[in-house]
């Protein structure tokens, strides 16, 4: 892995600031909030201050080694600084949380879950025709063309139910996971059939 500072600094920071609380948390932290505001998932606090300082370790590894290849590398260092940035502003609020200095209404945890099916979304735009990642039917594996116009379209329909995962948990908290399950049962119908409907249009232009 290339030395990255931001993604250093930032799990440097995660576990400094989670340190310096330690003994002003509690010690079971709240990682999850049920639809009445409370917490529903509990770690030992010993066990929270990191997981977040892992999270940034494990997506700098998997950046490094599997979209290295896949994504231009401007690109794919612009995408981990956001990932990373976005896991140390959840971090702090989740400790801010846990010492009752704010009470979140917000469903973080989608927030976060939206900005990374964002990211992901506009990577499908640019990246190469592979066995891992991407818009992967039948129809779009033919050839190099029909990747890139189901990948295209799956990257639109992907980056708008992105923004609708995140109004749903600001604005619909407590109705979060069964809104966005069926949201995306609905994304993956209309991707799924778009790259049929491309495969079969190049059919007929050809013929």
């Amino acid at each position: 892995m290339k030395k990255n500072i931001f993604v250093v600094t930032n799990i440097l920071l995660c576990i400094i600031i989670g340190l310096i609380f330690i003994t002003k948390l509690p010690q079971q932290l709240g990682i999850h909030w049920s639809s009445s505001d409370s917490p529903d998932v509990y770690v030992n606090k010993f066990v929270g201050i990191f997981i977040f300082p892992i999270a940034i370790l494990l997506t700098w590894i998997i950046h490094s080694v599997i979209f290295k290849k896949m994504i231009k590398t401007q690109l794919n260092n612009l995408i981990l600084n956001i990932l990373t940035g976005t896991y140390t502003v959840i971090h702090l609020f989740l400790l801010m949380e846990n010492l009752d200095v704010l009470n979140i209404k917000v469903e973080l945890s989608g927030v976060l879950i939206g900005i990374i099916i964002i990211i992901i979304g506009n990577l499908m735009q640019k990246a190469k025709m592979n066995p891992l990642y991407g818009v992967r039917t039948t129809w779009s594996m033919k050839n190099e063309e029909e990747w890139r116009l189901s990948n295209r379209f799956g990257a639109k329909v992907l980056v708008a139910y992105g923004f609708a995962v995140i109004l749903v948990a600001i604005l619909l908290p407590k109705y979060f996971f069964p809104i966005i399950m069926s949201l995306l049962l609905i994304v993956l119908i209309v991707v799924v059939y778009a790259s049929y409907y491309f495969y079969k249009k190049s059919l007929k232009i050809n013929n």
